[in-house]
């Protein structure tokens, strides 16, 4: 077994195996990893130069092993900008963006749909509360209206009550003469 970190190429996808973190120098000024893919016996030279401090992110599993995950960018010789949106790099880039847009329209719809549903239940328990004050009104009595045989007035039962039984306008008329109106 080679020894050597483990590769993920997206740059190519061709690449992707061990790599004993060892290079050949390139003509550009950057270097070229030497990898032994996956499924092959033997090691190879990667076609791009890159740079370990740009196209290189290193990650550390849970048991320690280092991944190095080579990451396209237009820095690389001969690479531009359609290249990177080609490789699978990019490939996995659009597709994550693609996801989220997904995602933020859903997330849009539900928070319209819960405004609607706390709009609809805001009416419920106002025709509710109103649906209560109503029956109180109804049982106590509060709903019936009583003209003044005295000034005319028309005032609830409770306005009566209140005022010991005499009419809340004139103090004359009372309740027990009053014309019930409802």
């Amino acid at each position: 077994m080679i020894k050597g970190n483990k590769v993920l190429d997206l740059i190519t996808g061709d690449y992707t195996g061990r790599w004993p973190q060892e290079f050949k120098p390139g003509k550009n000024g950057g270097s070229k990893p030497i990898i032994r893919p996956s499924g092959n016996s033997r090691m190879q030279v990667f076609p791009y130069e890159i740079d370990d401090d740009v196209n290189v992110r290193k990650f550390t599993s849970e048991s320690g092993e280092v991944i190095n995950v080579l990451v396209p960018t237009t820095d690389i010789y001969n690479f531009d900008a359609d290249d990177v949106e080609e490789s699978p790099w990019g490939q996995l880039v659009d597709e994550v963006q693609s996801d989220v847009s997904h995602k933020d329209q859903k997330i849009e719809s539900l928070k319209q749909k819960n405004a609607e549903l706390e709009a609809k239940l805001e009416r419920l328990e106002d025709e509710d509360t109103k649906k209560k004050t109503e029956d109180t009104s109804r049982s106590t009595g509060q709903g019936r209206q009583y003209s003044c045989q005295e000034c005319g007035r028309v005032n609830s039962e409770s306005s009566w009550e209140d005022n010991n039984r005499m009419c809340p306008h004139c103090q004359q008329g009372v309740l027990e003469q009053a014309r019930v109106m409802q």
